[in-house]
């Protein structure tokens, strides 16, 4: 190595999750004007500069993953982030959960998409989505419900929340004319829950009596 080059030492310390580089650096000799008046001596001579000790402190960057629904507001139309099952036909084909077209009276809580389950005699329909909530605490499910029925008797067509294939207690809903009132946010706590939720929309509708249930702007809130 020459005077002329830099002489570097890094030392490398990792305290997870902060990593500290010191770098330990000569800095190049500075020229000075020689006092001696011996004859042959340089008109400069070099003196060596101090060491510099330096420190630098790089904090990481956290990516939080995303809690959510994929298409929970509906709005990328069918086949987007959720599974469709239902016992009825249009056509030859089953018919669409996730649509932009409602009976007359009846538009989605947001926007032009909403879930429409029922709306059909013997008809069992269900909507699910699996979520990954980690460990995360604190964490309620949200959604918007709407029910438009002819049942008089609340106790023959009905729709409730599944988690993890068991129902959630206070999601059952009786669909009939007396639970008519507009869109209503339903708040789920998700407290004792954690890692990996299939969430599931079920609705269950007897021989008689033409009952609806819409469900829209589905999402994972923290307090």
């Amino acid at each position: 190595m020459t005077e002329d080059n830099l002489f570097q030492t890094f030392l490398t310390i990792i305290l997870a999750p902060v990593l500290i580089v010191t770098v330990l650096v000569a800095l190049p000799p500075a020229q000075v004007r020689a006092t001696t008046s011996q004859p042959g001596s340089p008109e400069f001579a070099q003196l060596w500069r101090p060491l510099v000790l330096t420190t630098y402190l790089y904090l990481p960057i956290v990516f939080k993953p995303l809690l959510d629904f994929i298409n929970g507001n509906f709005e990328q139309g069918r086949n987007v982030g959720w599974t469709e099952s239902t016992k009825s036909k249009c056509g030859s084909n089953p018919c669409p959960l996730v649509v932009n077209q409602f009976p007359s009276g009846v538009a989605a809580h947001g926007g032009s998409w909403a879930a429409w389950l029922g709306g059909a005699n013997n008809e069992t329909s269900e909507l699910s989505q699996a979520v990954d909530i980690g460990n995360s605490t604190g964490l309620s499910l949200s959604y918007y419900h709407r029910v438009e029925s002819r049942e008089v008797s609340c106790n023959f067509d009905y729709a409730y929340l599944q988690i993890n294939g068991n129902e959630v207690t206070g999601t059952r809903i009786g669909l009939c004319d007396r639970y008519e009132k507009g869109w209503e946010q339903k708040v789920v706590s998700l407290s004792g829950y954690s890692g990996l939720l299939s969430f599931k929309f079920v609705v269950k509708t007897d021989g008689s009596v033409n009952s609806n249930y819409f469900v829209d702007d589905v999402s994972i809130i923290a307090p």
